[in-house]
């Protein structure tokens, strides 16, 4: 190895990966994939509804989405943790590896683990900032893909939803590539911490308030919009394979 592997942050491998615009790609294609059932119903549906209400089951669902977004999110960043075991610290100061590789290694500039976190980060950012927006960022995105496949199950559009969650995040993922403002119209451009900094001035770009308000204004008023079109929907109608 060209550089010692103790002088890593614990953090920066799940932050690198988060930021990586492939990767941004992938953790919610693999979220949706493993949530294409929610929520899940099937013949006895219709009874514990009748028990528990359609409302209280919305906000069990609200619940659940929160529980299985925290899992998947949390089960990335341990991952990401046990890549570099004990040969990381854990102190809130970016590595060398990430600050002064491409110092030391000019020749390595175009190489991956050379752009893996670059200055827009560690210029503005702390590591333990970074790991925490990222990891809150991302979570809301998930959560947003979940509220918009809720919605589409309240209004009967369940595939429809599936069809509008995977272009909402391809195109969204294809535009984080871009400079052009249409990008923070689509989650995948808010989740991402980078892009928030510019590219050589120590200044955001999009102040990181407007991207959490974009994401929590969205989810209330998806989760909204499912309970109201919950009221029609007849449970009656599901039988024992999934509606």
């Amino acid at each position: 190895d060209k550089m010692e592997c103790h002088a890593i942050n614990i953090f920066e491998p799940f932050i690198a990966m988060a930021n990586n615009s492939l990767v941004n790609l992938i953790i919610p294609a693999v979220f949706i994939v493993l949530m294409s059932d929610f929520p899940k119903t099937d013949g006895n549906t219709m009874f514990y509804i009748q028990r528990v209400g359609k409302l209280n089951w919305m906000w069990g669902q609200l619940l659940f989405s929160f529980m299985s977004i925290i899992t998947y999110m949390t089960s990335i960043a341990y991952i990401s943790f046990l890549i570099i075991g004990n040969k990381a610290y854990s102190r809130d100061v970016w590595s060398d590896l990430t600050t002064d590789y491409v110092q030391k290694f000019p020749q390595e500039k175009a190489t991956l683990i050379a752009n893996m976190i670059n200055g827009r980060l560690y210029n503005n950012v702390t590591p333990i900032r970074a790991f925490i927006h990222t990891f809150l960022l991302s979570s809301l995105f998930l959560m947003l893909v979940s509220m918009i496949l809720l919605a589409g199950f309240s209004a009967g559009k369940r595939v429809l939803s599936m069809g509008i969650v995977s272009a909402v995040i391809a195109i969204g993922s294809g535009l984080i590539q871009t400079d052009g403002k249409v990008k923070w119209l689509f989650p995948s451009a808010n989740s991402m911490l980078e892009i928030h900094f510019d590219k050589i001035l120590r200044e955001r770009v999009v102040g990181l308030d407007i991207s959490y308000l974009y994401f929590i204004g969205l989810i209330v008023i998806l989760f909204v919009i499912a309970c109201l079109a919950i009221r029609r929907y007849d449970f009656a109608k599901i039988t024992d394979m999934e509606d």
